[in-house]
């Protein structure tokens, strides 16, 4: 379920949170799905540096106009990331690292909260390419990852291993390219929630949720036989469920995850 500008609500208009309407049903469905975790990635162009390059081009009036609406982006996406704690769930909060949104009040108030931490990740450490006059190369991009599930943390927390040149990321649309999580990235943030998942006791031996309880399966691209030896459970029945229906499932899954990378 994405609730992005770039996805349309069953109105057809986009899910814009500074629209009343679209953050009531937002919170709604929040509040009633329950989804284990809960990931954001809120406007950044209000707090990016660059952003702050063009503020002397533009009036008074249209600085505040971006600035408060992203302002009241984020802060809505911090009340859901409340809601997500409150309920003892996950949330994940992803934003340019030097970014001055860490520095308001909603996001400070969230790094106080027990089990709430920031870590920084680079995005070349999980592939991220774009190219440059020069041709091909790996993006930089460092990133701030905040969630209350310190094994996601654990996952993502890389540094660049600075053996490579990086494509910067300005100019010809090359910044908003970047917005798409590359497929490592994504691996990361599942295998996260799986080990979050194993810590506090979601998940028993041979319970699976959207992922399984297998610690040596890292290869998303297994073919069917290879899960033959496999059983599968429902996470909250403990009920066994049919082999071929899981294994289709969880190959429509990763579809939707790889759906996502350049």
């Amino acid at each position: 379920m994405a609730l992005d500008l770039t996805e349309n609500d069953v109105d057809g208009l986009p899910w814009d949170f500074n629209n009343p309407e679209k953050r009531a049903r937002a919170d709604k469905l929040v509040r009633d799905k329950k989804a284990l975790l809960l990931i954001g990635s809120p406007m950044c162009s209000a707090f990016s540096q660059i952003q702050g390059l063009n503020y002397s081009k533009m009036t008074p009036e249209n600085v505040e106009q971006v600035i408060n609406y992203g302002k009241r982006h984020l802060e809505f996406c911090a009340k859901l990331y409340k809601i997500q704690h409150e309920n003892h769930l996950y949330f994940l909060h992803e934003h340019p690292w030097g970014a001055s949104s860490w520095k308001e009040k909603c996001i400070t108030e969230l790094l106080d909260l027990e089990g709430v931490q920031r870590v920084k990740s680079h995005m070349c450490a999980f592939g991220m390419r774009d190219s440059d006059h020069q041709g091909g190369g790996l993006v930089k991009e460092p990133t701030g990852s905040m969630t209350n599930a310190f094994r996601i943390a654990e996952e993502l927390e890389k540094p660049c291993c600075s053996d490579h040149r990086h494509v910067v990321l300005i100019g010809g649309g090359r910044a908003r390219r970047a917005q798409v999580y590359p497929g490592e990235l994504c691996k990361g943030i599942i295998f996260g929630v799986r080990n979050q998942m194993l810590h506090d006791g979601r998940l028993g031996d041979n319970l699976i949720g959207a992922v399984d309880a297998v610690d040596d399966v890292k290869d998303f691209t297994l073919e069917p036989e290879d899960y033959a030896q496999l059983k599968f459970y429902d996470d909250v029945t403990g009920k066994e469920l049919p082999k071929d229906l899981t294994m289709k499932a969880r190959q429509t899954e990763m579809k939707q995850v790889y759906a996502h990378r350049r």
